[in-house]
């Protein structure tokens, strides 16, 4: 049986280069096949790649607040205070993120039996 990772067009699993006919695209550009749940799921990886952009803005960020800190300009300028906040506000964004990320994949751990749900009588 051919695999994802084994096909250049990234399609489903196929066997003997068969598309299973109710497969189809997801939102995020991966594929999704009834009965079958992506790892990570639709919602992990709309989390991870948001998680992934806020980690580049804050190294540019902190790129830029090491050179105003190396060049003495931070005492004379509100520019420094001005990217603390900014790291401030990302910090923020990257916990939303993370909670999101976190319940996402509690859901598919829920979904494939490896947790109970919260529903259930224990």
């Amino acid at each position: 049986m051919k695999r994802d990772r084994d096909r250049k067009d990234g399609g489903p699993d196929t066997e003997k280069g068969q598309e299973d006919p109710g497969c189809g695209p997801d939102l995020l550009g991966g594929t999704t096949c009834p009965g079958k749940i992506e790892i990570p799921t639709g919602e992990e990886r709309e989390a991870l790649m948001a998680m992934k952009a806020i980690k580049e803005r804050v190294r540019l960020v902190k790129e830029r607040l090491a050179a105003l800190r190396a060049s003495d300009l931070e005492r004379d300028s509100s520019e420094g205070l001005k990217m603390e906040g900014e790291l401030s506000s990302l910090k923020e964004e990257w916990d939303r993120w993370e909670k999101k990320r976190v319940a996402a994949a509690k859901r598919r751990m829920i979904i494939l039996g490896h947790e109970p749900s919260g529903t259930e009588n224990e």
